[in-house]
């Protein structure tokens, strides 16, 4: 994929976010339908709505054009750092405002405003992804070094903060709990492609067309479908449980503390699943699904197979739904473990830094996924490295990986064949199958 590919691909999804706001919004003016929340978490209210939606055209429009003329814009590198300075001064704005609304220091007004507030950093990033394309090679390489340097270190905990941020505060305001879930797993995922088109790992992991679609049926099925039908198996038990979790677990805390337990209890619990998928046969064949790519990036988080995704929901969700733990405490759990792992899978260049002794992040997982065993068996760590640390199975060496993926490279391909695999006839440690 060219350079000019990848920013007209990166600028068309940004739009795209941008689009489906202004969607939003109109649908919920005139349908008011339960799943989305209501008029003023959408804008502050310093116009009428008219005047908004006739503005917000506008510039869908203006986007649309540039998009389409891309090709024809010449390099100019004073026309780039206008641009790029009025990303960067939107992007600081818009930045504080998001700090000060989830917070809570100013309660209603412009500052409390948590919809708006985060499409507006989806324009300040389309203003500085159009900034770099404007200005000349040399200008685009100074400031693609600087922006590399400074997006590795900050890109992890800025997506996350935004994420968790921006869940706790629509909450807050009575969003409806899967509208405050998916919204910022959404924009995370965007986030994380916009980095990895643009600043990637490595190049040649950046996938083909039918990867992709392979990846988005286990994401529709595997990862969406099949644990929203089992929630509703378990949700008819949980009413069933004693004393609803019989007061074991802290449901007074708050929504934050409770999720962070979930998140240190159900880790532990996938650990050991993790470790015992890599040591007896019978998981391992269905865990081979999983370690089946030969490249990662951030969709294939979702490649396993439904019986073992049967099984880790046994462990990181049943469990806790039947002790009672409230719907939006595992919704909370879902936003981090959703963005942790589309991060952890990813091709973006980031770096965790210290960080890397507590979150299980792509620099940990690479490893995880390495074609020789005796690196692949480390980093079982789902979502935390915590365990891995305590039970020395944690490895971080000072170098990159190598090859990853199964060592039987005639492993089957696609969503069907992959689900058929686990048999006797196909063995994911052989060299090859007939």
């Amino acid at each position: 994929m060219t350079s000019l590919a990848r920013t007209r691909l990166v600028l068309s999804l940004l739009s795209l976010l941008f689009l489906a706001r202004v969607a939003g919004q109109g649908i919920m003016r005139m349908a008011q339908p339960g799943w989305l929340p209501p008029d003023p978490l959408w804008h502050a209210g310093l116009m009428p709505y008219p005047a908004l939606l006739g503005i917000q055209l506008v510039l869908l429009a203006m986007m649309a054009m540039v998009i389409a003329r891309l090709d024809r814009i010449r390099p100019n590198d004073r026309l780039a750092m206008v641009t790029a300075g009025i990303g960067s001064l939107y992007l600081a704005v818009m930045a504080g405002r998001f700090a000060i609304g989830a917070s809570g220091l100013v309660p209603g007004g412009w500052f409390d405003r948590p919809i708006s507030t985060t499409f507006h950093l989806v324009l300040a990033g389309w203003l500085l992804i159009l900034a770099h394309h404007l200005g000349t090679a040399g200008r685009r390489a100074l400031l693609s070094g600087a922006a590399r340097r400074l997006g590795r270190a900050l890109a992890y905990p800025a997506v996350m903060a935004l994420a968790c941020g921006l869940f706790l505060w629509l909450r807050r305001h009575g969003a409806p709990v899967a509208f405050s879930a998916y919204l910022p797993v959404i924009l995370g995922a965007s986030a994380i492609l916009v980095m990895e088109l643009a600043a990637p790992y490595r190049r040649q992991w950046l996938p083909d067309r039918e990867v992709v679609l392979q990846d988005a049926a286990y994401l529709i099925v595997v990862q969406v479908a099949l644990p929203s039908a089992l929630t509703l198996a378990i949700a008819g038990l949980a009413a069933e449980a004693v004393g609803g979790g019989a007061g074991l677990w802290p449901t007074s805390w708050p929504i934050a503390a409770q999720a962070a337990l979930m998140l240190v209890s159900a880790d532990f619990l996938r650990y050991w699943l993790h470790r015992a998928c890599h040591g007896l046969p019978a998981l391992w064949r269905l865990h081979a699904v999983h370690h089946s790519p030969g490249e990662l990036y951030f969709l294939n988080v979702g490649r396993f197979h439904p019986l073992e995704k049967s099984i880790q929901f046994l462990l990181d969700a049943a469990p806790f739904i039947l002790l009672g733990v409230s719907q939006e405490v595992v919704a909370a759990y879902f936003v981090f473990y959703a963005v942790n792992g589309f991060f952890q899978h990813s091709n973006a260049d980031v770096h965790l830094g210290p960080l890397n002794w507590i979150i299980a992040g792509p620099e940990l997982h690479r490893w995880h996924h390495s074609r020789i065993v005796a690196e692949s068996n480390h980093n079982f760590g789902n979502n935390l490295i915590l365990w891995d640390t305590l039970f020395g199975t944690r490895f971080l060496p000072p170098r990159e990986v190598g090859e990853l993926g199964l060592i039987n490279r005639a492993y089957p391909e696609g969503f069907l064949a992959q689900t058929l695999a686990p048999n006797p006839n196909v063995d994911p440690n052989r060299t090859s199958d007939p």
